[in-house]
């Protein structure tokens, strides 16, 4: 299971539904980008969980938004920038997890490109709004089109 979120961090709606999620995958290997915000968010509440997740961090190149979670992670990768980062994150997951800060689809933005990038290579992506609200993103990004 990949990650991509907000470095704002996720609403409490986000979070809930993020644990009601991986609930179904637990135990599972979960990637994620090492930065402040819902990296971070999605990392803690998956260790304060009972089953143990294997968790691989894909650090950015730049060391600003990094927090301590590079340190307990049970797998590094190498550094990269943050474009390229969040493609390997998608090229290593079977699906995605994207928490983003807007109901909408936004042009710019790491967490909508990400999301954008899964889409394009076939990795399902499950985008939970700030509301709690869960939909999978080929069907959210087919009716945003539309309107």
């Amino acid at each position: 299971m990949g990650f991509t979120g907000t470095r704002h961090g996720m609403t409490q709606a986000q979070k809930d539904k993020f644990i009601e999620l991986m609930f179904i995958g637990a135990g599972y290997e979960f990637h994620h980008g090492c930065c402040a915000g819902a990296d971070t968010q999605a990392h803690e509440l998956l260790r304060a969980q009972s089953v143990k997740t294997y968790i691989v961090g894909h650090p950015p190149t730049n060391d600003i938004l990094t927090t301590w979670t590079i340190e307990d992670c049970d797998e590094l990768r190498d550094k990269k920038p943050y474009i390229q980062r969040n493609r390997v994150i998608v090229s290593e997951a079977d699906s995605m997890i994207a928490a983003p800060a807007e109901m909408t689809e936004q042009i710019k933005g790491g967490t909508w490109s990400t999301v954008r990038f899964a889409n394009k290579h076939g990795v399902p992506c499950y985008i939970i709004f700030p509301d709690g609200s869960v939909k999978n993103s080929k069907e959210f990004m087919k009716s945003s089109e539309k309107t």
